[in-house]
């Protein structure tokens, strides 16, 4: 997913409960819609043999407000 064009950032929260909570940021719609492909895909190939629960998936929409800098728009070598 970081390889797309328009990708800016992926962040994994944990409840410590067995809970995660994802969120992406993408430049455009385009390549968050690439994205949920490449994500579906994984799932499929790599965490087949987990029990998964997707409660809900919010997003999709565009943002109107936001906190963003500009420092988080740019790329982050790990």
């Amino acid at each position: 997913m970081a390889e797309l064009k328009g990708f800016v950032a992926y962040f994994v929260f944990s409840s410590g409960a067995g809970e995660l909570v994802t969120v992406s940021v993408f430049r455009d719609r385009a390549t968050a819609t690439a994205s949920d492909e490449i994500a579906l895909s994984f799932v499929r190939d790599e965490l087949g043999s987990l029990e998964i629960e997707r409660a809900d998936t919010i997003g999709g929409g565009e943002i109107v407000v936001s906190r963003v800098t500009e420092t988080l728009l740019e790329p982050i070598q790990a």
